[in-house]
């Protein structure tokens, strides 16, 4: 009697158990547009079965790099799109946002939709921007901040010396290292299109190579017309950066 009473209470026991975890699977219910992750619901707008906090992570992993400019470190919630003289262009995640504030440049919209495209103008076409976003997610009424580095410069001066007559300057200039992957025509620098200027005087360089993909260097000089005694400043100025060098001759 005893051998049939056990089996038959463990069959209780295991029946119970079942009932139980399939009124737990009856209690989670999400509702659209939310979707169910285990015991969890989770935001999924664009319906495809993804939670929007998942999809965000992998779209900001996106290449950041355009024209040759980067945007490092980029945004975490925003999508970088494109950077030029000046010009920012980002795209909204996946929630509707308003009060959009950023602390430079000025912005196209304040409230966006997911994956509205916003525009930033106005900013510096030199040297390293660094930008803050704040914006207000409409669904939970939280402020929210983000933010990224512009790096405007392309090229970078890598020596500067006086001949020992004090009459020849010359300066070694590179393409940045950070390019050193990206092999296109967007990415080379063309030497003649480079604006010099010794003392404030528009000069001519010649330069060999005349132009320098990533990751290259070229040697540039000029010869003025009497030597130089004292200490001269060269500016070098290209559509989105702009270097200067002192040179003690």
């Amino acid at each position: 009697m005893k051998k049939i009473i056990i089996p038959f209470f463990l069959l209780i026991i295991v029946f119970l158990s079942g009932c139980i975890q399939q009124e737990t699977r009856k209690e989670i219910v999400c509702n659209k547009p939310y979707i169910r992750v285990g015991t969890e619901c989770c935001l999924d707008q664009n319906d495809n079965n993804i939670c929007d906090t998942d999809e965000q992570q992998t779209t900001t992993t996106i290449s950041s790099i355009e024209n040759g400019i980067t945007c490092s470190p980029c945004f975490a919630y925003f999508l970088y799109m494109d950077y030029k003289s000046g010009i920012l262009t980002i795209r909204n995640g996946n929630y509707d946002i308003e009060a959009i504030s950023t602390n430079v440049g000025m912005l196209s919209k304040t409230t966006a939709n997911p994956n509205d495209y916003i525009t930033i103008t106005g900013l510096s076409k030199t040297g390293n921007i660094d930008i803050v976003i704040t914006y207000i997610t409409v669904e939970s009424g939280l402020s929210h901040t983000d933010s990224a580095t512009i790096n405007n410069q392309v090229f970078s001066i890598l020596s500067a010396s006086c001949s020992q007559s004090g009459e020849t300057i010359i300066i070694v200039i590179s393409n940045d290292e950070k390019n050193k992957n990206l092999n296109t025509i967007d990415n080379v620098v063309t030497i003649p299109d480079l604006l010099w200027e010794v003392e404030e005087e528009k000069v001519t360089f010649s330069c060999n190579p005349s132009t320098i993909k990533p990751y290259e260097s070229a040697i540039c000089s000029y010869t003025a017309d009497t030597p130089y005694s004292e200490p001269i400043e060269v500016k070098i100025t290209s559509s989105s950066a702009s270097l200067s060098q002192t040179i003690y001759c």
